[in-house]
């Protein structure tokens, strides 16, 4: 079966050898002299070795694996080569480049994608291969691709991921070739705008141009803007609440350009060639290149470019008159696709895209199969009946290709997403018709295309009410935690097993896989010693450290800050703990009432259920703090105060130490900084001490403690500042691991260099949430390790 399925589909020869060649050059970041050398060594060796009969096709799979080493080795050298140009540059520099991309946002704003950057900075130029991203916050100008551009702004490489199960933005740009990011409030700051850009560019920029101005005829401007991102992919102009409406009814990827509208735009172009006595053959390149028009148009999305290069192989098989065979088709599309840009495998687009094609051609068949012919000959009576159930089965199929890819990156398994794409995608499909129909009578005759958009419009507001039911339904969704790659395959050979039911070889694997994966998990817990995991995530200026015992109860200390159009709550601690699959907190403990440690406590406390809130006593001077206090009063949540002495039980080996502050203290006569909750984490042999922002006054008392203070972990206090962390207090708690919780470019200059040295000079690794991001410590016994997550 195996090798007449290779038969049938050669390109798979060439395809996975060259995409494990390009998953070990991503992840080992190989040098390509040495991928050489190692090549060329084992090449003799095979040369050498081998019976002639298999040297041929060994050599083959070696050649391509090499092939996909070098290309994703040539992009990374591009890339590494951009970031160190970009870190070298000073503040604020002048750079020119030509615009390859532009979309607009929601409330004036614009994005602006350059290729051909120059960096000018002290007389000299620098040319960089990859690309920049510009975004504008009020832009009232029409970018057109191919206009060259010069702007002064400070060129920033892109943030990666600061926390676990962030979304890595940094990677996500690599992935499209971009290496910086600049930032500027208005357009007017742009120094110049050249009309330029050859002949194709101006084509692409007038299509464009012409079909945004034909969509918003007779639409009301949120339809417009669904619209726009239904025809050309332009999201940015989308409300959140569109796009959560979107995303909790699993109909999201509808909002995403694929194969739908190349289809639709190839039939068009083939209606319209079917007017002309054009050869076949040349009928076929002016459809391949109305295609690659449309696929600029709309940025050469992953989807687009997979979709476009399989109906340019449809087509070209047609006019040459070859058999096309659909998997030898989707493979070669997924090799001539990652040999252009072999970082796009790792673009979720690109891997959705694939993965609910296959599943389509793999699962529909297979469920056609598994259903008695009766049956089928009786929905095949009703035309209408048959034409919905096979969208519920290509919706089924779709779904079981990529439900395990968007529980992986976005941690949700959308449960309603079966039965709402039966009814929203014929939906879309119409949508479609109607809206290309409208931007074709709009450019021609703005009359009729009013008329089109009248229709259209209703079909919006249709299509607008059927997914706010759907994303309303309290079971639409339901949140997972997040999982691993291993996870992740084993859930597809799940799949795959669960599809091949009928074959023996199939049953056998998965009941030998079953039984190997519940050994695992029971000798895992018997043999593996339960440890303690304490997280300092990366938050900016502020403090939030969440703490997860063996015995299943957490802890989250502080919520960092919340300022205008800032929540620390909703940014990072939220998505953070229901990435780790928490959805109730026993222990939140909030050391003192600055918003840098407090800011995001509102948005815990409304989105996860929290036991018990602990602090020390304040007194009633900060505004922050009593309205704090009172949503925990409504939401009837205890508020327990805390004093030096107390002692907050987990479990037989785990405890929790108050060290501070004192009962006898007064709130008046001491900062809130000073009056700090400082706990002691104690667990199997190991402790972490968790200081606030308390400093040398608060230090003073705490010394005290003597040797109760020393601990492996310490939370350096108040952010390394150099009003804390005294010689005295640092040595006395003597830590291997001092960790500072602080933002970049910190306007109080934390932490203070001599605090860092101090640290250092006593033997502690220092870690810094501004360079290292979120630190993760496993605690068993006596044994302490820093994860690498």
């Amino acid at each position: 079966m195996l090798r007449e399925f290779l038969e049938q589909n050669p390109t798979v020869k060439i395809l996975f050898p060259y995409l494990l060649g390009v998953i070990l050059g991503y992840s080992l970041h190989t040098r390509v002299l040495w991928v050489l050398i190692l090549s060329t060594g084992l090449l003799v060796l095979i040369t050498i070795l081998l019976p002639e009969g298999t040297i041929k096709n060994v050599l083959l799979f070696l050649i391509m694996v090499f092939a996909g080493i070098c290309n994703i080795s040539f992009e990374f050298s591009d890339l590494y080569s951009d970031t160190q140009k970009i870190t070298s540059t000073s503040n604020r520099i002048v750079c020119t480049g030509k615009v390859d991309h532009f979309e607009r946002f929601q409330h004036g704003g614009g994005k602006v994608r350059l290729r051909e950057a120059v960096l000018i900075s002290d007389s000299t130029c620098t040319r960089l291969s990859c690309r920049i991203l510009l975004s504008i916050r009020k832009c009232n100008s029409q970018f057109q691709q191919g206009d060259r551009i010069m702007f002064r702004s400070k060129i920033l490489v892109p943030p990666d991921r600061r926390n676990p199960g962030d979304f890595d933005y940094r990677k996500y740009l690599q992935v499209n070739r971009i290496t910086g990011v600049a930032y500027l409030k208005t357009d007017s700051e742009i120094l110049t705008i050249k009309k330029r850009g050859n002949l194709f560019d101006k084509l692409v920029s007038m299509l464009k141009e012409k079909i945004e101005n034909a969509i918003e005829l007779g639409l009301a401007p949120r339809n417009a803007t669904i619209l726009k991102a239904l025809i050309l992919g332009l999201r940015g102009e989308l409300t959140e609440e569109i796009k959560n409406d979107f995303i909790n009814a699993g109909v999201i990827h509808v909002l995403a350009v694929s194969g739908l509208h190349v289809g639709y735009i190839t039939v068009m172009v083939l209606v319209i060639l079917s007017f002309f006595r054009f050869p076949a053959k040349l009928k076929t390149i002016i459809a391949i290149f109305a295609l690659y028009v449309y696929s600029d148009i709309v940025g050469f999305k992953p989807s687009v470019v997979r979709a476009m290069i399989m109906a340019d192989l449809i087509l070209i098989a047609r006019a040459w008159e070859f058999v096309p065979k659909i998997y030898n088709i989707i493979f070669a599309s997924a090799l001539i696709q990652t040999l252009i840009n072999p970082l796009e495998l790792f673009d979720v687009g690109f891997q959705l895209s694939y993965a609910a094609v296959i599943s389509i051609v793999y699962f529909y068949n297979k469920f056609l199969r598994f259903l008695s012919s009766k049956f089928l000959e009786k929905v095949k009576k009703h035309k209408a009946m048959f034409y919905i159930f096979q969208l519920f089965l290509i919706s089924l199929s779709a779904n079981l290709g990529t439900l395990p890819i968007s529980m992986y990156y976005f941690h949700r398994l959308p449960l309603i997403s079966m039965v709402s794409n039966v009814i929203v995608i014929p939906l879309v499909g119409v949508i479609a018709v109607a809206g290309f129909a409208q931007v074709i009578m709009g450019i021609l005759y703005h009359g009729v295309g009013e008329i089109y958009g009248e229709v259209t419009n209703l079909l919006l507001h249709l299509l607008r009410s059927i997914i706010n039911f759907f994303a309303e339904l309290p079971f639409a969704y339901m949140e997972v935690a997040g999982f691993g790659l291993l996870t992740l395959l084993l859930i597809y050979f799940a799949i795959l097993v669960g599809a091949n039911l009928d074959n023996r070889k199939f049953r056998l694997a998965g009941v030998i896989l079953g039984l190997v994966l519940i050994n695992f998990v029971l000798w895992k817990g018997i043999i593996a010693e339960p440890g303690l995991e304490v997280t300092f995530l990366d938050v900016g200026q502020g403090d939030a450290i969440y703490v997860q015992f063996p015995s299943g109860k957490n802890m989250l200390v502080d919520t960092g800050d919340k300022k205008f159009r800032f929540d620390a709550g909703s940014r990072f601690i939220v998505p953070f703990l229901k990435y780790k699959g928490v959805k109730r907190i026993n222990y939140l403990v909030l050391t003192h009432p600055h918003s840098d440690h407090v800011g995001g406590a509102s948005t815990v406390l409304t989105e996860l259920k929290v036991d018990t809130i602990y602090s020390a006593e304040f007194g009633s001077r900060s505004k922050l703090w009593i309205s704090l206090c009172r949503l925990a009063d409504s939401l009837g949540i205890p508020l327990v105060k805390l004093s030096a002495g107390d002692i907050i039980r987990i479990s037989s080996n785990a405890v929790v130490l108050v060290l501070y502050p004192f009962q006898n203290l007064s709130s008046n006569s001491l900062s809130y900084n000073n009056l700090s909750v400082v706990l002691k984490v104690n667990y199997g042999g190991g402790s972490i001490l968790l200081t606030g922002d308390i400093e040398k006054p608060a230090e003073e008392y705490l010394l005290h403690w003597d040797r109760w203070l020393e601990s492996e972990i310490v939370k350096v206090p108040h952010h390394g500042g150099n009003s804390s962390s005294s010689y005295e207090f640092v040595k006395m708690v003597h830590p291997d691991y001092a960790v500072i919780s602080v933002g970049r470019n910190d306007k109080f200059g934390h932490p203070d260099t001599s605090v860092v040295l101090r640290y250092k000079s006593l033997g502690a690794k220092v870690l810094r949430t501004d360079i290292d991001h979120a630190a993760v410590f496993v605690v068993r016994r006596r044994e302490i390790r820093l994860i690498d997550w």
